[in-house]
């Protein structure tokens, strides 16, 4: 353990660059400069958890930076929550290094400003800052477009220094431990996708796409698949929920490409490839996942997001009932 004063943009730099897993981030304000030299500095594969605080107060003072979160939004490996009445500032790399500091992510922060913090190398403290940074992430919520876009529009008035207006984030309820922020290699939240009926059934065909799953998977499988704007490729990881006749029968680990056999254009125009692949015990009713709107607007695909993950969560721990 040793001190830390500033100017610390070194040090700081140093500890972003060191974790080879996962890098966890909380301050309440930040600019974009420093929140892209942290997505730049760190290493390939790295995941990044920032926990901020946002506020149209805080925007309008140039303490809070739009950019910056519309930078981690932006990069597969980052994912941001927000809190309100957020103060602490520290940083955790992998299991074994932090600094807990009062520095904010700033340039000010990082040099000029008198600041003071601890460095650690110790497995025990940090896996104490773990788990209260996973408790703090349980209570984040995430930024909308929308959201992002109200406040990057603000009225004038707020940039004169008015000492209100809305804040965004969950309020902390802290007492509970939480579970762990997603593993690195935890996949991103993809797709339901939603297979026809017809293409089974048929003369020589399979009477579903579970069965011919449970016939012909094996890791590194393309599924093939059409849409009139075909996903773009993609090598990282993504959830996929697999549906037949209204109903999530296996779920997967996939990623994209373009790169199909020719004899299969102009049939397909991309395919997913199925890295891991499980059938459900139980069959979970499209009516189970809260999916709104979203179930009669999509013929083939379904963008899944935290709330139809959670519903899917939940009915999975669910025992079948007799």
């Amino acid at each position: 353990m040793r001190l830390v004063i500033s100017p610390w943009r070194t040090e700081f730099n140093k500890v972003v660059s060191s974790a080879k897993k996962e890098l966890r981030i909380v301050a309440p304000f930040y600019t974009e400069g420093v929140i892209a030299n942290i997505l730049q500095r760190s290493a390939k594969g790295v995941r990044k958890y920032f926990i901020l605080a946002l506020s149209q107060q805080g925007v309008g003072a140039q303490s809070q930076s739009i950019a910056a979160l519309e930078r981690i939004e932006n990069d597969k490996s980052a994912q941001v929550r927000l809190i309100r009445n957020l103060h602490a500032k520290f940083i955790i790399a992998d299991h074994k290094t932090a600094v807990v500091t009062s520095s904010n992510l700033t340039n000010s922060g990082l040099e000029s400003n008198v600041e003071m913090g601890l460095h650690v190398d110790d497995t025990e403290i940090a896996g104490g800052l773990i788990r209260h940074f996973d408790e703090l992430w349980q209570h984040g919520k995430t930024i909308t477009k929308a959201e992002l876009a109200e406040c990057a529009h603000l009225p004038k008035q707020f940039r004169g220094g008015r000492r209100h207006g809305k804040t965004f984030g969950g309020r902390v309820k802290l007492g509970t431990p939480q579970e762990h922020p997603p593993a690195p290699d935890t996949p991103a939240p993809g797709w339901i996708l939603i297979h026809k009926l017809n293409g089974y059934g048929g003369p020589g065909e399979d009477e579903s796409p579970k069965e011919e799953l449970a016939r012909y998977y094996r890791p590194g499988r393309l599924w093939h698949w059409k849409l009139g704007w075909p996903i773009k490729e993609d090598k990282s990881p993504r959830k996929l929920l697999l549906a037949w006749k209204h109903f999530i029968f296996g779920e997967a680990t996939v990623s994209i490409t373009q790169k199909i056999a020719p004899d299969k254009r102009p049939e397909f125009n991309f395919a997913f490839v199925l890295l891991k692949y499980k059938a459900l015990p139980k069959l979970i009713p499209f009516s189970r996942l809260q999916l709104g709107r979203k179930e009669h607007s999509h013929r083939s695909l379904i963008r899944l997001d935290e709330k139809i993950l959670t519903a899917f969560k939940k009915q999975k721990r669910m025992k079948p009932t007799r």
